[in-house]
């Protein structure tokens, strides 16, 4: 079992920071997804930004929870940017072309 962790920080009245720490795979990915609708839900912010500066690890179903998480995001008018890229994270997300959609700039509200 791996362990995840995420906190949630409002770093304004406009943006909320999700940070992650640890695995990103089948056993937690869900996290993932609830932290970003709770923070959607609780904060109504303007951009959501996920921090994976202190994830080791990210598999296909990390990447379907961040998709989903950029889905629920969208569904409320707010932008989500994935941010703290590095290592296997960057690997798997620029091998599978996800990349520069996660961690570009938000899109104009």
């Amino acid at each position: 079992m791996t362990d995840l962790a995420i906190s949630t920080q409002p770093d304004s009245d406009r943006t909320v920071r999700l940070i992650a720490t640890g695995e990103i795979d089948m056993a937690s990915a869900e996290q993932v997804t609830a932290a970003a609708g709770k923070a959607l839900t609780t904060h109504t912010p303007a951009h959501l930004i996920i921090d994976l500066t202190a994830v080791t690890f990210l598999d296909s179903t990390g990447i379907a929870a961040l998709l989903a998480a950029r889905h629920l995001a969208e569904e409320q008018s707010c932008t989500l940017r994935v941010t703290g890229i590095h290592g296997i994270v960057e690997r798997v997300l620029d091998v599978t072309g996800l990349l520069g959609v996660l961690d570009g700039p938000p899109p104009h509200c």
